[in-house]
């Protein structure tokens, strides 16, 4: 758990385009489980 987030704060450009992937994934997340409980993607 530490290595991953030593990895992902070494690279500013890395992190900031993670951090955007996970927001992404997360909101997606939330709108498909509001429409269906099925379908996470």
């Amino acid at each position: 758990m530490g290595n991953v987030i030593v990895s992902t704060t070494s690279s500013c450009c890395s992190r900031r385009e993670h951090h955007l992937e996970v927001v992404e994934i997360i909101s997606r997340r939330e709108q498909s489980r509001n429409s269906t409980n099925t379908d996470y993607r």
